[in-house]
């Protein structure tokens, strides 16, 4: 073979080796891009879903705060009753024992 030719050949031979390489590190490349990818978008969707349960958590605990609210003055009603009631008894009981 003619050695122009076959240096031609030989240097055709060795820029296909190399841009296998190339191509290689890019398929590897773009596989470790593609896995990134997938994880972020994975904590995303996580990252929403966590949002979402802490927006219900907090719609739940201002009406459990507005429950606790209502049933703490309901208590002190009662508490002022029974005490009113209890001032009664005493009244009345001092009254029987005269």
């Amino acid at each position: 073979m003619n050695p122009i030719i076959k240096s031609y050949i030989d240097n055709i031979e060795d820029r296909l080796h190399s841009l296998e390489s190339v191509l290689a590190d890019q398929k590897e490349e773009i596989t470790h891009q593609a896995a990134a990818h997938e994880r972020l978008l994975q904590q995303y969707w996580s990252r929403g879903k966590e949002l979402g349960v802490m927006q219900h958590s907090a719609e739940e605990i201002t009406e459990i705060q507005e429950e606790n609210e209502r049933l703490n003055a309901a208590r002190e009603e009662l508490l002022e009753r029974t005490n009113r009631v209890l001032g009664y008894t005493k009244a009345l009981t001092e009254e029987f024992r005269q």
